[in-house]
């Protein structure tokens, strides 16, 4: 059987029985190195692009992979506008607040939280990679990653990516990689080991589908916006409400108004239940449903409510969003304890104080999240949870990073998730620059460019 062979429409009326026993045998062929660097960061989300600035700013050859045409993933892909646990984070997220403030896009903070216009931070992103010398290549996905077991055996080290593009299949070679594709692609793709879903019941989070919506004023829809109630659980309960007083009923109770910029508002109102990361079938099934339900809602609300016959639907997420993914294996777990005691490390690089937000995974038709029963202190996250524990060479970045099912549900926030990415560039830059792996990089050296307010 051929490798172009094609099955027009079959792969729905295959049984499983006839997918498990048909494969192709593809040709091998030559794969043209289109590029050698000292660090090479798959995924140009909110973690990756930190990774790959801090890497570039700290002496080292940077190429910045990203299947989008922008930087940001989370933030700008599928348009989660809302940065939280931000407070007590300093470094690139003090530049990315300028550099939005200058467009007159920070709106509303609200204990510290804040929104943004997605526009405006792919631009201050992408400014920012440029000006620190990163190499981006856009459109591009990744493929594989190119290991090698030593001589006489041990853990596979990396040596580089294989990607698809434009420009067709292509080799880029790196002694170091950093995955931040947010599910963890790279690291599974290397053999590491992986967490998903709740261990013992393997349930996960919702994905979301958010949209952008322009023409509504201010002062009509300013009880339902998340930026101005002191209350942000009373703002989200008024706009259920509204849906409820109109007929429609929402797969996700607690829906989200976020003012931006002008006129412009995004909207979350959707919950899309157990899907897997690593199922493009279910995950293209989430986002038909989930994109036909955010329009059918908004319609059906412009038409029922005087204050939203405005309302022009301007743009759905590219991406839908998804809390649950991968969680690589590390040197170090971050559990459920850690946060309950508030621990610390001499080896922290993030401090997080955000509580347990888990999603509900069914449809309960009442509430939207819990805490786990977890009462949460302020705690860090240790840098050997950044490091992959069955692959050498391999820097974690994100909420990929090593811990338990609880602990993700905490440090997955924004601005949680940028910190992480700048100690995994800065750890990235140290072993290139060393020629050593990113386990045997001394953790002053670190300390020392991130700054003295961690580990303590």
């Amino acid at each position: 059987m051929h490798a172009d062979t094609k099955y027009a429409g079959e792969d729905q009326q295959m049984t499983d029985r006839d997918k498990a026993e048909i494969f192709i045998d593809e040709p091998r062929r030559r794969t043209p190195v289109a590029g050698r660097y000292d660090v090479i960061v798959c995924g140009g989300g909110p973690a990756g692009t930190a990774a790959a600035v801090r890497a570039a700013e700290n002496g080292a050859s940077v190429l910045l992979l990203e299947r989008q045409g922008s930087l940001g993933g989370t933030w700008t892909g599928s348009l989660m506008t809302w940065l939280m646990d931000v407070e007590n984070k300093s470094g690139l997220l003090d530049r990315l607040t300028d550099g939005i403030c200058s467009l007159g896009s920070l709106y509303c903070r609200q204990h510290g939280d804040y929104s943004f216009c997605p526009e405006d931070m792919k631009c201050v992103m992408e400014q920012m990679a440029v000006e620190a010398g990163v190499s981006l290549l856009y459109h591009t996905m990744l493929a594989g990653v190119i290991t090698e077991v030593p001589q006489g055996g041990g853990v596979p080290a990396v040596k580089g990516v294989i990607t698809e593009s434009k420009s067709r299949r292509q080799a880029f070679l790196a002694p170091v990689i950093v995955d931040a594709t947010g599910d963890g692609d790279a690291a599974a793709m290397a053999g590491c080991s992986f967490f998903m879903g709740e261990e013992g019941t393997g349930r996960m989070q919702p994905m979301s589908m958010i949209a952008l919506v322009c023409g509504l004023s201010v002062r009509d829809v300013r009880p339902f916006c998340l930026n101005y109630e002191s209350c942000p659980g009373e703002a989200q309960r008024h706009f259920q409400e509204l849906f409820a007083s109109c007929g429609i009923r929402l797969s996700y109770s607690m829906p989200v108004l976020t003012h931006l910029k002008g006129d412009l508002f995004s909207v979350s109102l959707n919950h899309e239940y157990q899907v897997p990361c690593d199922d493009a079938r279910q995950i293209t099934d989430a986002v038909i449903r989930a994109r036909a339900e955010v329009l059918g809602a908004l319609h059906k609300l412009a038409a029922a409510d005087k204050r939203w016959e405005s309302a022009i639907i301007a743009h759905t997420a590219d991406a839908i969003g998804v809390r649950e993914g991968r969680r690589i294996r590390g040197n170090y777990t971050v559990t459920r304890e850690d946060l309950i005691s508030g621990r610390t490390f001499e080896d922290g690089i993030c401090d997080v104080t955000f509580n347990v937000d888990i999603h509900v995974s069914g449809k309960t038709g009442s509430g939207s999240w819990d805490d786990g029963g977890v009462c949460v202190k302020p705690y860090q996250i240790p840098l050997r949870a950044l490091i992959a524990a069955d692959v050498r060479g391999l820097v974690l970045a994100g909420r990929l990073i090593s811990g338990d099912f609880y602990a993700h549900a905490s440090y997955r926030t924004g601005g949680n998730i940028l910190k992480i990415g700048e100690a995994a560039g800065v750890l990235a830059a140290a072993a290139a620059r060393t020629g050593v792996a990113p386990d045997e990089v001394p953790f002053d050296v670190v300390r020392e460019v991130l700054g003295s307010g961690i580990g303590t």
